[in-house]
């Protein structure tokens, strides 16, 4: 969801509530900033041509719980990525061409909690096996942290208030979007 305030600058919102189902739980919250900087470019500002830049910050919370007899032991995951980027478009009435530049940047944390009880049996010299147990506690955590330079390439179908678009983003991994959006003015 995007709001127009002033200066033609826009507020965006991107979300989905928090969802649960078979011991999961995931939620996405994202907000951005977006301002036309072609309003100061006098005459170009008449011409279909659009240039604005972005600012944009998307928070990702997930969890699972193995066992919902065993309190705790869970695999929670949590990513937050930004975005500084220049976008540009040729604008026309039914189609438009895109492209953006800029960098991302993205952390993810993956952590196993809970207790975990292994139980296993090691075979000595001579054929004696030894049973042991011992009991892990939060056994891993992961952190990892990315950041690399991004362009963009795409276009836009606009049907009245719908819209159909498709875009490629090279960057450390590259991605091809497509999607559908709705715009009221």
């Amino acid at each position: 969801v995007g709001i127009g305030t002033v200066k033609n600058t826009d507020i965006l919102f991107r979300g989905v509530p928090k969802q649960k189902f078979e011991g999961s739980e995931i939620g996405l919250f994202g907000i951005g900033l977006k301002h036309d900087l072609t309003q100061y470019f006098g005459v170009i500002g008449k011409l279909p041509f659009n240039l604005s830049v972005l600012l944009a910050q998307t928070s990702l919370n997930a969890s699972y719980l193995f066992d919902p007899a065993v309190e705790g032991n869970i695999l929670d995951l949590k990513i937050k990525a930004q975005t500084f980027q220049l976008l540009g478009s040729l604008d026309f009435p039914f189609v438009s061409a895109f492209g953006a530049l800029g960098i991302t940047r993205g952390n993810a944390d993956f952590d196993l909690l809970g207790d975990y009880e292994l139980s296993y049996t090691e075979t000595l010299p001579g054929g004696v096996e030894l049973p042991f147990t011992t009991t892990l506690s939060d056994p891993l955590s992961l952190d990892y942290t990315t950041s690399s330079f991004l362009a963009t390439i795409g276009a836009r179908l606009n049907l009245a208030f719908f819209k159909v678009y498709g875009q490629y983003s090279f960057q450390e991994y590259n991605t091809f979007s497509i999607g559908t959006s709705f715009s009221f003015r």
